[in-house]
């Protein structure tokens, strides 16, 4: 069988430059230029050290080295494509109500100055959003001068980043059979929580929890009643429908994962996930915290000094304060009550949907795994985050819940597949505890996977192959740039910077002609 060796520490430095070019460009367009350098300088520094202090991270071998069978790639590769043919890259195939949005938002990349101002009706603004994932794609466009440039950019650049985040796992994983590498690409779009088992138990507690569509030929399942809107989505549906928040997202945890012990370098790794996805960032740092408070309760008194370190001050004070500046534009304006922040209204008649979501989706895996991460606190927060998220709602459809759960749940699948890796169903070993956790979790995940399959089997089913180039189409974000329209508070408000003059990035950061 053809084999083929990956230098780990090769796949670093790759992974740092696909999180770090959006960034670099970002500041070098949209900051000037004597902000740019200072920011952009101290990132390069931080990273050489990270990369040179760094050389054995997560017990690596000594050499660093995957190996994998060239076939196994080859072949994961192509399902990578595959799957994004059917998830809308590159306009090939229809595309969900979302790319209303990401359409938008690459033309007036592709098309305007940066940073992208706009003016409706006596409105000015600034476009302000997690354009992270768009922005390489759009730059590719913009020097060619063609926005189908740029839907192509995006579809080869997304599969870059969905390919890293597989070469990763393997590592991670130790995935030394064919078998495993292969559980390991098809785990990328088809894990999910067992989220229709708990549709099935709600249904017994509601009459109208039911099938929340949105959108067109929309396969899934969101409770979405008496004020309470809770999911917790699937991989596919995510790379589908908001795959600039996830795809980035899950090879910053990769990195988090191989590097926990660096805590020192925990912002450079970290703080990109800002520009990719505000909400998903905020999910990552519990996952942070419950390490380094797994650490302080180890009585490592080390963990201060590296929480305090040159790197993680230098990299906050600089490109993370661009970063606050520029999304304070937009959070720090005057929003509608409908899309604030609030608890949600659960009641006594109500509670037990609560118990039942968290319970199914939650509880049941703690329990698998409990064993083999009752000292680890990244267990604990990404299990704890889960529980706590459906209690909260932010944005016109939840998107806290829904999107600052992607690494919860990243990391629920990579410990999961650790376990099944570690705790292999032996019948006749006597180790009836062991089997029982296995039975369970493989009875799950197959339930997970109904709604991840069902949707690509719709999706293969409808798909019209002789029309190409479909798909939603917004030719700029400038038509919602006011908050005067008669319009969804959600397209008024979560793109745009208004009031510029006053805002502190425009006035101070921003270059101006």
């Amino acid at each position: 069988m053809l084999t083929m060796n990956l230098d780990k520490k090769s796949l670093v430095i790759l992974s740092l430059m696909y999180i770090y070019l959006p960034i670099v460009i970002f500041l070098g367009t949209w900051t000037r230029p004597y902000i740019a350098l200072a920011c952009i300088g101290v990132l390069f520094l931080c990273a050489l050290r990270c990369i040179r202090s760094s050389r054995n991270p997560s017990g690596q071998a000594a050499d660093g080295n995957i190996q994998t069978g060239l076939w196994t790639v080859l072949g994961s590769l192509l399902f990578f494509i595959a799957i994004g043919y059917y998830a809308g890259y590159g306009r090939f195939a229809d595309q969900p109500f979302d790319w209303y949005k990401h359409n938008a938002i690459m033309a007036d990349l592709t098309s305007r100055p940066w940073p992208v101002y706009y003016t409706n009706r006596n409105e000015y603004s600034m476009l302000t959003y997690y354009i992270a994932q768009y922005i390489v794609p759009s730059a590719i466009g913009k020097i060619f001068g063609s926005f189908r440039c740029t839907e192509i950019a995006l579809y080869a650049w997304n599969i870059l980043g969905i390919f890293l985040v597989f070469l990763h796992m393997i590592s991670y994983l130790k995935s030394k059979s064919s078998g495993g590498q292969i559980l390991c690409a098809l785990a990328i779009p088809l894990f999910s929580l067992p989220v229709a088992l708990s549709r099935l138990v709600l249904k017994y507690f509601t009459a109208t929890s039911d099938e929340f569509k949105t959108g067109i030929d929309f396969v899934n399942w969101y409770y979405y009643n008496d004020g309470i809107k809770i999911q917790y989505f699937d991989n596919f549906y995510h790379l589908r429908w908001t795959f600039p928040q996830v795809i980035t997202i899950w090879l910053i945890l990769m990195l988090f994962l191989e590097y926990k012990t660096y805590i020192k370098y925990y912002v450079l790794i970290m703080l990109p996930g800002m520009l990719y996805s505000s909400f998903s960032f905020v999910g990552m740092l519990p996952l942070a915290f419950g390490y380094v408070l797994e650490r302080i309760c180890k009585k490592d008194k080390n963990v201060y000094f590296q929480m305090l370190s040159f790197e993680n001050i230098s990299v906050i004070l600089t490109t993370g304060l661009v970063f606050i500046f520029y999304f304070y534009g937009n959070v720090g304006g005057e929003k509608p009550d409908g899309i604030n922040f609030h608890l949600m209204p659960y009641g006594p008649e109500t509670a037990v949907v609560y118990f039942a979501f968290v319970g199914i989706n939650v509880l049941i895996y703690f329990l698998v795994l409990f064993k083999d991460h009752k000292n680890d606190g990244i267990y604990y927060a990404s299990f704890g985050t889960l529980a706590f998220l459906p209690l909260v709602s932010m944005g016109l459809h939840n998107d806290l819940l829904t999107r600052s759960a992607i690494p919860s749940l990243f990391i629920v699948m990579i410990y999961l597949m650790l376990f099944l890796r570690d705790q292999r169903l032996r019948l006749g070993a006597g180790n009836f505890t062991k089997s029982i956790r296995v039975a369970v979790c493989l009875v799950l995940l197959a339930v997970g996977a109904y709604y991840p399959l069902a949707q690509l089997a719709d999706r293969i089913a409808t798909e019209d192959y002789h029309s190409l180039g479909r798909g939603y189409w917004w030719p700029t974000m400038e038509g919602w740039a006011n908050r005067k329209l008669r319009a969804k508070d959600d397209l008024k408000y979560n793109y745009y910077t208004y009031d510029l003059k006053d805002k502190f990035f425009y006035k101070y950061l921003a270059p101006h002609d």
